[in-house]
């Protein structure tokens, strides 16, 4: 850095503090950025830690020390941007009001400097209005609820000033871009990560998080203080509609087959299918042993190329699945989603084999779901490492806003029902998952217990 830079720096944090100054757990950040030059950062942070103050703090440092800098803070909804840090004023009156070239523009949300320099408020879901933007600073704050197209279409734009992106915000409860982003910081040596938990901020009563820690955990709620407070990402939460599923549910592909053959006896084998034409082709293969109840998933399709979704060529597919795990693929029931009847005539015309429809108008998905999530809870099925997608959508599977069961993300879901109902599987009444106390006793009958209440000494007796 020249001196003369230096000396503009230090003029600009002179007077942006009088105004705001960052706290300790804050420091960090503007020191990645200005003295060791890193141009990706990710501050995986906890309520109360000041995220919007330190992302205007920046803002407003990178407008006035590199002049002619275009720079966007970056909501979630624009909506946001307006409510969060343009109508309260915390953008448009942070610094001193003579670094700016004119009034606030209230229209767009922007604010342009006197050295060429602009701060441009908006929200992710205009993502088609950026490709081609060139920016020197972007922040998106609280990332994990951003559009993914945002960033996909913004990150190109930054080879041609250096730009310098800032992620910022609380982890999710969920797979996202958020936690496919985080884990690329953290892995890169080229960027910057920091784990922000609400403590790092001095300020924050350390009482007031001892009560509430508490309550979240007393209310069953540990979960969220993790994320919100810990900055922890940890996946469920009230919202996660299979909190059961856990990945000792996965099995080695080649333990799970080896038993298979040893059950081969009891074993129903099933290929069901969730045919996609817009969307996603999924289908599945499943063992299911008939004396133990007990249902594995052993194969897998999910595909979304649409280029790949036709009849030959998922037709193919599935019949190398069927030959691979099984020596007569006549073996296999296949079942269809009974709206694709498409799906069905022509399988039967292309490879002359027969799919029945999965009667689904006649089984609620609610009860479906039920279902599965007692039979994750007995124990009764098991996922091959060879199928990550079917894990993946149950694993990513949460209620929306208003509590009700989601009708995306679900195709490997939804084959799973169909399984249920074609093979009109049921629990037992009463039937308990709990571990049954061991009987230390052996289940036989010796004369001593059967007749122990004579009061005879049969060791005595018979020695």
């Amino acid at each position: 850095m020249s001196q003369q830079f230096l000396l503009n720096y230090a003029q600009a944090i002179s007077e942006l503090n009088r105004h705001w100054e960052p706290h300790s757990g804050q420091v960090p950040i503007g020191q990645a950025m200005f003295m060791y030059g890193y141009e990706s950062l990710f501050v995986q942070c906890g309520r109360k830690f000041g995220k919007t103050e330190i992302g205007i703090y920046l803002a407003w440092l990178i407008a006035k020390v590199f002049p002619g800098s275009p720079i966007y803070y970056v909501a979630p909804f624009s909506v946001q941007a307006r409510e969060i840090v343009w109508r309260p004023g915390r953008m448009q009156h942070f610094g001193p009001r003579e670094w700016l070239q004119s009034d606030p523009n209230n229209t767009d949300m922007s604010l342009t400097f006197k050295n060429g320099s602009f701060i441009k408020c908006d929200g992710s879901e205009n993502y088609e209005r950026h490709r081609g933007t060139f920016y020197k600073f972007c922040i998106y704050e609280e990332f994990k609820d951003h559009r993914p197209e945002f960033y996909r279409a913004m990150r190109p734009n930054a080879s041609v000033l250096q730009g310098i992106d800032l992620f910022i915000g609380s982890p999710p409860d969920r797979d996202c871009d958020y936690v496919d982003v985080m884990k690329e910081h953290k892995e890169q040596k080229d960027k910057f990560h920091l784990h922000a938990p609400t403590w790092t901020n001095p300020h924050i009563s350390r009482e007031w998080l001892r009560r509430e820690k508490e309550q979240l955990y007393r209310k069953g709620d540990g979960d969220v203080w993790e994320r919100e407070y810990a900055a922890i990402y940890v996946k469920g939460g009230a919202s996660k509609v299979f909190p059961m599923l856990n990945e000792n549910m996965v099995v080695d592909d080649g333990v799970m087959r080896a038993q298979i053959r040893r059950e081969r006896k009891d074993i129903e084998w099933l290929y069901v299918t969730d045919p996609g034409v817009a969307s996603v082709f999924g289908g599945i293969a499943v063992a299911y042993n008939r004396h133990t109840k007990k249902i594995r998933v052993v194969r897998e399709i999910y595909e979304s190329d649409q280029k790949l979704i036709t009849v030959k060529q998922i037709g193919r597919r599935i019949i190398s699945q069927m030959e691979e795990l099984h020596d007569d693929r006549d073996d296999f029931f296949c079942v269809y989603d009974e709206a694709e009847t498409w799906f069905a005539s022509e399988m039967l015309d292309h490879f002359g084999i027969h799919f029945a429809p999965t009667r689904k108008s006649a089984n609620k998905k609610e009860r479906g779901i039920s279902l599965l999530k007692d039979i994750m809870l007995g124990g009764l099925i098991e996922f091959s490492n060879a199928c990550p997608f079917i894990f993946k959508e149950l694993d990513n599977y949460f209620k929306d806003k208003n509590g009700n069961i989601p009708k995306v993300g679900d195709h490997l879901i939804d084959c799973l029902r169909y399984t249920l109902a074609s093979l009109n599987y049921e629990m037992n009444e009463g039937q308990k998952w709990e571990e049954e106390e061991k009987d230390d006793l052996p289940r036989r009958h010796t004369i001593e217990r059967d007749l122990e209440d004579l009061g005879v000494d049969w060791e005595d007796k018979w020695s």
